[in-house]
C-alpha cells in the first residue's frame, strides 16, 4: 500500500467512525464563528456610526447585536455538551478498535505473542504518535473548526476588495497591495509549516527512543511497585538499582524535553514573528485606505479581527499536515485490522439434548501456526465416547493445548476435520458449537466484578445456581464468611471493599464458572499447575466426580493427577503415540512409561 493509498484509506475510516463527532463540530464551529463574526461586524458599524454621530442608529445596532448574540449563544450552549459527548464517544470507539479486533479475529492470530505485542504498540501509538488513527481523527476534528474560521475570516476581509474611490493602475492600487498581502501570508504560512514539519521529523526520530524509555519507566513503577514484588526487592537488595534506573529515566527525559520544547519554542517564535509582520501590513493597508476615505473608521476593527483570525486558523489548519509525518503507525494499525476474522462457516443449529449425547471425533487432523514450517499437531484420528473422561499428557510443546483448541474450533485445522455426531463440525453454527464446552485454561482470568458475575460471566445470573457451583467446588464456607456473599467484588478496582482471593481460591472460582455453564463437555487445561501434586490430584478427582456424567478432558504435566481417568492420550511431537488406561500404559514400553518413571522418583 502506497503512502497515498494508506492515508486515503485512513481518512475514509476516520469519517466512517467519526462522522457524528465531526458533523457536530461543524455545527458548533459555525455558531461560535458567527458570534465572533457578529462581534467584529457590529463593532465596526457602531464605531462608524459614532464617528458620524448617528446615535439613534447606534441604539438599533446594539439591540440587533444583543438579540443575535443571545440566540447564537443559546444554540452554542445547547449543542456543546451534545457535541462533546459525541466527540468523546468517537475517541473511546477509536481507542477500543484494536482490542475489539482481537475479540473477533481468527483465534490462532489472537493467541500469538507477536499480535499481542502489535496491539501494545498500536495502543502506545494512540497515546504518543501524531500519525496514529486516534490523532488523525483528532486533527480532522480540529481541521473542521479551522476551515470554518477561515471562511468567516474571508467574509470579514471582503471590504478590502471593495473600492469606493478611483485609483491609478500601479503597484499602489489596493488590489495590487491585496495581492502582495496574500503572497506575504502564503510565504509566512509556508515558512511556519516547513519549520513545524522539520521539528516534527526531529521528534519522530526520537519517538522510538522515547517509547523504549517510557516502557522501562512504566515497567519499573507498575510491575515492580506491586506488593508481590516486595519480597524479592528486599531480599535481593535491588532498591538502589531501581533508583538508578529511575534517575536515568529522569535524566534522559530531561534531554528529550530540551529538544522537544526547544524545537517548539522556535516554532512559536517564528509563528509570532510571521503573525506580527502580517498584522503590521494589514494595519498599514487599512490605515492608508481609512485616511484617504476609502474605508470607514470602523472597518479597522473588522479588518484586524479578520486577519488575526485568518492567521490563527491557517496555522491550525496547516497542523493537519502533521499526520503525514510518518506511516509506521498506520501500517501497524492496518496490518492488525486486516487480519482475517473468525470464520462463521456453518449455520446448522446444534440439537439440544438432555442426555448430553454429543460425540466428538477427529479425522486426519493437522494444524500449523502461521509462519511455522512444521505442524504443531499432525494427522490425528481419534474417537471419543460420550461420558468418558480423558487425560491428555505429554511434554511441553507436544501439542496438547493446541489439540484442545482445534477440537473446540478456536483454531481451524490446516487439514482434516473435527466431527460432532459424525457430522463435520464446520457445518454447525460456531457460536452454538462453543456452547458445548465448559473450559478452564491455565491462564484463566478473573474480572474485577462480583463473584457471581465472574462465575455467570454476565450481570444477570441465577443466585442459587451460582451458590451450588461454589458449594460443589468447596468454596461454600469461604463465601459464607463474606459480608456480601456472592455479591462481593473480587479485587478493589470497582469496589474498595472487594476481596483479594488466594491462588487456590481463584482456581476454584474459575472451575465454578465452568460448572455453572454446565456444558456437555468439560475441559481443564492445567488450571492447577501452580499447586502441589497432591492438591492438584484432589481437585481433579473432586471435579471429576462433579462432572461424572459428562465428557471431560484433563490436561496435566503430572501423570499422577490423571490416574482416575477412563483413558489417557499420550502426545509426542504433535501426534498421539499411545492411548489406554493408566494400568495398561504404565506396564508397556513407550512414552507414557518413560514419563511416569521420570516423575515417580519425586513422589517416592
Amino acid at each position: 500500500m502506497t503512502k497515498r493509498e494508506l492515508f486515503t484509506r485512513t481518512l475514509k475510516d476516520v469519517w466512517s467512525y467519526g462522522k457524528q463527532g465531526i458533523v457536530y463540530q461543524f455545527l458548533i464551529s459555525i455558531f461560535v464563528s458567527s458570534i465572533t463574526f457578529l462581534n467584529f461586524i457590529y463593532m465596526s458599524k457602531i464605531l462608524t456610526q459614532l464617528t458620524e454621530k448617528h446615535f439613534d442608529y447606534v441604539y438599533q445596532l446594539i439591540i440587533q447585536y444583543l438579540i443575535f448574540f443571545l440566540v447564537l449563544n443559546s444554540l452554542v450552549h445547547w449543542l456543546k455538551p451534545i457535541a462533546e459527548k459525541k466527540h468523546q464517544a468517537v475517541l473511546r470507539k477509536i481507542t477500543a478498535l484494536p482490542n475489539e479486533k482481537l475479540l473477533v479475529m481468527n483465534f490462532h492470530y489472537a493467541d500469538e505473542a507477536t499480535i499481542k505485542e502489535k496491539i501494545h504498540q498500536i495502543n502506545r501509538d494512540q497515546l504518543q504518535n501524531e500519525s496514529s488513527f486516534k490523532s488523525i481523527y483528532y486533527y480532522s476534528y480540529q481541521l473542521v473548526e479551522a476551515l470554518v474560521k477561515i471562511v468567516f475570516s474571508f467574509i470579514l476581509l471582503a471590504p478590502l476588495w471593495q473600492l469606493n474611490k478611483t485609483y491609478p493602475l500601479n503597484w499602489l492600487h489596493p488590489y495590487s497591495l491585496n495581492l502582495m498581502l496574500i503572497i506575504l501570508i502564503i510565504i509566512v504560512i509556508l515558512l511556519q509549516t516547513i519549520w513545524s514539519q522539520k521539528v516534527m521529523q526531529g521528534m519522530d526520530k526520537l519517538s522510538g527512543w522515547l517509547i523504549k524509555v517510557n516502557n522501562t519507566f512504566n515497567y519499573l513503577f507498575v510491575n515492580l511497585s506491586e506488593v508481590e514484588a516486595g519480597k524479592e526487592l528486599r531480599l535481593y537488595h535491588v532498591q538502589d538499582e531501581i533508583k538508578r534506573h529511575t534517575q536515568k529515566f529522569v535524566d534522559e527525559f530531561s534531554k528529550f524535553s530540551d529538544v522537544y520544547y526547544g524545537g517548539f519554542n522556535k516554532v512559536r517564535l517564528i509563528n509570532n514573528m510571521g503573525s506580527q509582520i502580517v498584522t503590521g501590513s494589514i494595519y498599514f493597508l487599512v490605515g492608508v485606505r481609512v485616511i484617504v476615505g476609502d474605508l470607514a473608521v470602523g472597518s479597522v476593527v473588522q479588518m484586524i479581527g479578520g486577519i488575526n483570525q485568518l492567521m490563527t486558523s491557517l496555522i491550525e489548519a496547516m497542523s493537519f499536515l502533521n499526520i503525514f509525518a510518518q506511516t509506521d503507525p498506520m501500517e501497524r494499525y492496518y496490518e492488525l485490522m486486516d487480519l482475517p476474522d473468525e470464520e462463521a462457516k456453518g449455520s446448522i443449529p446444534i440439537e439440544k439434548r438432555l442426555d448430553n449425547d454429543y460425540q466428538l471425533s477427529v479425522k486426519n487432523l493437522s494444524f500449523t501456526f502461521p509462519g511455522s514450517e512444521h505442524p504443531t499437531i499432525h494427522a490425528i484420528t481419534e474417537n471419543f465416547e460420550v461420558g468418558k473422561h480423558y487425560a491428555i499428557v505429554g511434554e511441553n510443546g507436544s501439542g496438547k493445548t493446541t489439540f484442545i483448541k482445534v477440537l473446540m474450533r478456536l483454531f481451524e485445522p490446516a487439514q482434516g476435520k473435527v466431527m460432532l455426531n459424525k457430522i463435520d463440525a464446520d457445518k454447525y453454527s460456531l457460536k452454538e458449537y462453543y456452547q458445548l464446552f465448559s473450559v478452564v485454561f491455565q491462564d484463566f482470568r478473573l474480572l474485577g466484578l462480583s463473584m457471581a458475575e465472574n462465575i455467570a460471566v454476565r450481570p444477570d445470573y441465577a443466585p442459587q445456581q451460582v451458590k451450588q457451583a461454589l458449594d460443589e467446588i468447596g468454596l461454600d464456607s469461604f463465601v459464607d464468611s463474606l459480608t456480601q456473599g456472592i455479591g462481593t467484588y473480587l479485587g478493589t478496582e470497582y469496589d474498595p471493599e472487594g476481596v483479594n482471593v488466594s491462588g487456590g481460591q481463584a482456581q476454584k472460582i474459575a472451575m465454578a464458572r465452568a460448572i455453572y455453564k454446565d456444558a456437555p463437555v468439560f475441559i481443564l487445561d492445567e488450571p492447577t499447575a501452580a499447586l502441589d501434586p497432591v492438591a492438584e490430584f484432589e481437585i481433579y478427582q473432586k471435579f471429576s466426580q462433579i462432572v461424572k456424567d459428562k465428557t471431560a478432558f484433563y490436561i496435566s504435566h503430572r501423570l499422577s493427577s490423571c490416574r482416575f481417568c477412563d483413558e489417557i492420550l499420550v502426545f509426542d511431537q504433535g501426534r498421539i503415540v499411545q492411548r489406554g488406561t493408566h494400568e495398561t500404559l504404565v506396564n508397556q514400553e513407550g512414552k507414557y512409561k518413560d514419563l511416569w518413571q521420570d516423575q515417580a522418583q519425586y513422589y517416592q
